[in-house]
């Protein structure tokens, strides 16, 4: 079953792409976790905010930790943080970092 689900997860990487709140809860109810941070990512870098339904769908606590991350990539402080990291990482890596943290992922750099 391994191998079915791996290659189903495979063959949904070609489909038209899912919506990031779409993505999340799928993730949650088949417990996909490569899939969680970079909806995320995507949900906290995007300029429109959450939707009243896409809340809904994503839960208080979710919602919650969103709306953070957004304010602290929105920060001039977090601007500021980039501008003045190592030049070897682009925006969304140090986006994703900052989102991560905020959402208490751990990370693995290759």
């Amino acid at each position: 079953m391994e191998r079915i689900r791996a290659k189903a997860l495979q063959e949904l990487e070609y489909t038209p792409p899912i919506d990031p709140t779409r993505r999340i809860t799928l993730a949650r109810k088949y417990d996909v976790q490569e899939w969680l941070l970079p909806s995320y990512v995507a949900l906290c870098l995007r300029r429109q905010p959450l939707s009243v339904l896409e809340a809904v769908d994503l839960g208080l606590e979710t919602m919650v930790l969103i709306a953070m991350a957004r304010e602290s990539v929105r920060d001039p402080g977090t601007l500021k943080d980039f501008e003045d990291a190592s030049v070897s990482m682009s925006y969304e890596e140090f986006m994703t970092d900052v989102i991560a943290e905020v959402f208490g992922m751990r990370l693995v750099r290759p």
